[in-house]
């Protein structure tokens, strides 16, 4: 699991996420904050088969501190050709854009992120933030 920090900074300011996600495959999205006592919420959840989600609130800063941010991506490709599924894997691109924490940043999802399913059918993309 390869987790990125983000910092929250010292002010309790309300955190906003947006994810975009660029693939010829049907994704869904999902972001789930686990909280430093083990307690595990779901944010939200993407619709529209993009895998994207607009911005939404995680809640303040204060009340996040400590906690794990996961963000998954599920890209179905059985409606792409079997020699492309590679070059999907390759090229899926996934922003994370944090706001109001001790700065606005942005981070992409790395190959080591990124893994397929033995079917090869599904690309998952896990991204982890630990919110300090």
């Amino acid at each position: 699991m390869n987790i990125n920090e983000y910092r929250l900074g010292d002010t309790n300011n309300e955190v906003f996420l947006t994810v975009k996600v660029s693939t010829p495959a049907i994704s869904v999205t999902k972001i789930e904050v686990t909280s430093v006592a083990g307690d595990s919420e779901e944010k939200a959840v993407s619709e529209d088969g993009t895998g994207n989600i607009s911005r939404t609130s995680l809640g303040f800063s204060e009340d996040l501190k400590g906690s794990l941010l996961e963000i998954s991506t599920e890209s179905i490709l059985d409606h792409i050709p079997e020699e492309d599924k590679p070059v999907c894997l390759r090229n899926l691109t996934v922003r994370y854009e944090l706001e109001y924490g001790e700065s606005n940043q942005a981070f992409l999802a790395e190959q080591r992120d990124k893994s397929i399913s033995d079917s090869g059918n599904t690309i998952c993309v896990e991204k982890y933030l630990q919110l300090t």
